[in-house]
């Protein structure tokens, strides 16, 4: 297992480096795998939030969403090298990788952050942080906030 987001004490989701994805809805007694079939890349990390979509961070650069409601996954090319982390608010979501590249969630799509790049260290977590001020965390210490 590679990462775990709980959304609520009964629901939760779970992905692996083996294509698989599991969800609980049972606080964790239980699990039961709900994807992603020829998906063809290792999970890196996993982000659900209650009223919103789950998504999946792939180590080819790709991110899965998931539609809870149709029970769909759709997949979405956003970088050529690694989204190594991923997280999401409402329906806003934010994705890391290498390179210090990081993504922002739009009604366009996947987008990069635009404005100087301050590290080229992969960045191996990222989180939308108080007031409006968000964190990413990487290799050798990094630590980059933006708001």
């Amino acid at each position: 297992m590679t990462s775990v987001e709980f959304v609520d004490e009964e629901n939760g989701y779970l992905c692996d480096t083996n294509t698989a994805v599991y969800e609980t809805t049972d606080g964790g007694e239980s699990y039961e795998r709900i994807g992603i079939e020829d998906a063809n890349c290792e999970f890196l990390d996993i982000t659900a939030v209650e009223s919103g979509p789950v998504m999946v961070a792939g180590d080819d650069g790709t991110v899965f969403r998931y539609d809870r409601d149709g029970n769909n996954w759709t997949k979405r090319s956003v970088d050529e090298h690694a989204i190594t982390a991923i997280d999401s608010q409402n329906h806003n979501a934010l994705a890391s990788g290498e390179h210090g590249t990081i993504y922002e969630y739009t009604a366009d799509g996947w987008e990069p952050v635009s404005g100087p790049i301050l590290t080229d260290a992969t960045l191996h977590g990222i989180t939308f942080g108080n007031n409006g001020q968000d964190v990413a965390v990487g290799r050798d210490g990094t630590i980059i906030e933006q708001r």
